[in-house]
This record gives C-alpha cells, sequence and structure tokens, in this order.
C-alpha cells in the first residue's frame, strides 16, 4: 500500500484553517464614544458614552455638551438603545460617581421634560436640585416605565434634597411618586406612613430629614432603597422587605445615618442575608435596641458607629468575614456590650 505523503504546508494550513473556522474577529470594545441627541439646526445634547463590561452590551452615558438653539425649553429624553460600530447597547446609567449634577445646570434651567429609557438602573447625583428653583413641575421627570418588573427595575441613586409639596400625588397627599418610584415624602409629614403597595424603588433621599416621621411599614415588593434614604429623619420602626435580598440585596452608605430615634429595624422578611451593609448605614443610630447580623454578609466602614442603646445590652455575634471587608471603626462609639466572632461555616 502507498502512503499518501502531504507536504508540511499543506498540513500546516488545514490545520490553522480547522482552528479559526467559524471565529469571527471583532474590533476592540472603545473606552467611549460620542452620541448626539437632535442635529445641528436644532437643540441637541452630546452624550460621552462609556461601555460597561457586561454581557450583553451596556453603557453609562454622561452629558458632555449642548446647544440650545435659540429655544427657551427643551425635552431631553435618554434613548434606551444606543448603537455604535455595529454593536447595540442598551443605557443603563446616567453621570458618574462623582458627578454631583448628572444635568448641567444651563440644560437644567431650560429642560421641560427629562425622559430615560426603561432599562435605565441608576442616575447619579443631584437630579432634582434645578427643580426647586424653577416653575416646571417635578412629574415632567420620567424616572422609569410603570410596567418595568424583575431584573430591568430602575435603582435610581440620585439624591432629591428638595422637595415642592404641590407635586405631591399619592393618596395622602403628602408624598409623590414617579412611576413604581416613591420619590419624596413632605418633610412636614408627622406620623406613621405606609409604602404604597407595588412600589418598586425608594429612592435616595426620599425620607430624608423628615423629623416627625415615625413607623414606616415597606412592602414587599420595594427592591431598592437609596443613598441617605431616610437619613436625619425621625423614623422609629422600619421593616427590610423580602424584595430588596432578592434584587439589590444591599442596604447603600448613610441610609438611616443619624436616625436617632430608630429603635427597631426588622429583617424577618429577608430571605436570604444582605451582601453588604454600606459605610454610615446606621451611624449614630444611639437609640437602636438590636440587629440580626446573620442577615449581613459585610459590614462597611461605620456602619454601627455610635449605633445601639447602651441599655439595650446588645450583644453582637457575627462572623469574622463581615469585618474583614470595608475598612475598621465599624462599631465604634456603640452601645454595644459585647463582641462574638463566631466560626466561619
Amino acid at each position: 500500500m502507498r502512503r499518501l505523503r502531504i507536504p508540511l504546508v499543506i498540513l500546516l494550513a488545514i490545520l490553522l484553517l480547522g482552528v479559526f473556522a467559524g471565529v469571527t474577529v471583532s474590533a476592540e470594545t472603545p473606552e467611549s464614544f460620542e452620541y448626539v441627541i437632535g442635529s445641528s439646526d436644532d437643540p441637541n445634547v452630546t452624550l460621552t458614552c462609556y461601555p460597561l463590561e457586561t454581557d450583553p452590551p451596556t453603557l453609562r452615558v454622561t452629558v458632555k455638551d449642548y446647544t440650545t438653539a435659540g429655544a427657551e425649553t427643551m425635552d431631553l429624553a435618554i434613548p434606551d438603545v444606543i448603537s455604535y460600530d455595529g454593536v447595540d447597547y442598551t443605557v443603563t446609567a446616567l453621570g458618574g460617581s462623582g458627578d454631583n449634577n448628572p444635568i448641567p445646570s444651563g440644560l437644567a434651567s431650560v429642560l421641560n421634560t427629562l425622559t430615560v429609557g426603561e432599562h435605565m438602573r441608576t442616575i447619579y447625583g443631584n437630579l432634582f436640585d434645578w427643580k426647586a428653583e424653577t416653575s416646571q413641575p417635578v412629574s415632567n421627570v420620567k424616572l422609569c416605565s410603570t410596567s418595568v418588573t424583575g431584573p430591568d427595575t430602575p435603582t435610581m441613586l440620585a439624591r432629591i434634597p428638595s422637595f415642592i409639596s404641590s407635586h405631591c400625588n399619592d393618596e395622602t397627599g403628602h408624598a409623590y411618586y414617579a412611576g413604581k418610584c416613591l420619590v419624596r415624602l413632605d418633610p412636614a409629614y408627622s406620623g406613621d406612613f405606609t409604602v404604597r403597595d407595588g412600589t418598586i424603588c425608594i429612592l435616595a433621599s426620599a425620607f430624608e430629614g423628615c423629623a416627625d416621621l415615625k413607623k414606616v411599614t415597606i412592602p414587599d415588593s420595594v427592591e431598592f432603597i437609596g443613598v441617605r434614604a431616610f437619613a436625619n429623619s425621625g423614623v422609629t420602626e422600619v421593616n427590610l422587605p423580602a424584595g430588596l435580598s432578592e434584587h439589590s440585596n444591599e442596604l447603600f452608605c448613610f441610609t438611616f445615618w443619624h436616625c436617632g430615634s430608630l429603635k427597631v429595624v426588622s429583617t424577618n422578611k429577608l430571605t436570604k442575608p444582605l451582601n453588604q451593609i454600606g459605610m454610615g448605614c446606621f451611624a449614630e443610630c444611639g437609640a437602636m435596641t438590636g440587629f440580626d447580623f446573620s442577615k449581613a454578609n459585610i459590614i462597611e466602614y461605620l456602619a454601627f458607629n455610635g449605633a445601639f442603646d447602651p441599655e439595650a445590652e446588645v450583644a453582637v455575634s457575627i462572623k469574622p468575614s463581615a469585618l474583614n471587608i470595608g475598612g475598621g471603626a465599624k462599631f465604634a462609639g456603640s452601645g454595644i456590650v459585647s463582641l462574638e466572632i463566631l466560626e466561619e461555616a
């Protein structure tokens, strides 16, 4: 039998074709790119788009530049999807973690409405500061679709320090909701408050400064509680809803900061431990009578600084892994009487 001799060059070519068959070479993901909303002859806004390391592709966008083209008012709609170099990116974040205001003040002064897509999950900074000085109602700002559920639930981080009482639209006439988000409670509100059934988000600073607030009841539909949501308020009792552990699964920094009247934080409805309790989350909550630390995987820096009533004789039992991340002083100045470090399972 004769042997078939194949030249070495041909053999290498066959092997290489086999290895690379079906492989598509694609361009590298850009660090950023620009996208213009509108045309040069009309009011327009230039966004800087930052691709995130996600699959499918997503973007964080910031406002780089804008022109009013002589218009007295503008309507700005951030697209839900932006296409670039053959790739469709879903827009999930507006602004940056260091932005004080994701909408520049000059643009905000003429902005009539702001609309974001249904997949927008995070808005950084003080989105609503400018509304306190203008006649445009906050209700024109469309935060999210009322039909959004599940993993596409918006998780807005925008702080809302100002409040316009005439925009209250809940049953009591004391709170403002946008879609399924509780935006703000009237700082003058007094007594117990129940968050509307079906609410998904409690936005940052929603209860901040509500000095006469008492017990707050949160429905299990709530999946996100924003930064400083209850900071410096008079809240005395609050429950953490089941939806929190199923979705955002954390409490952000300073959520209950300086709530000196807060005694009870119920964790009974949480279905699993929170991934994290953020920096200063319960700092200066000196009336607390306890907390179930089995419901927290990580406790950040100063999370319970100055917390707990010394007369309650709070004893803390906690895993070392919860203390080894995020800096020290987690219980500095607190009223705990003992700290037991448990063995890891």
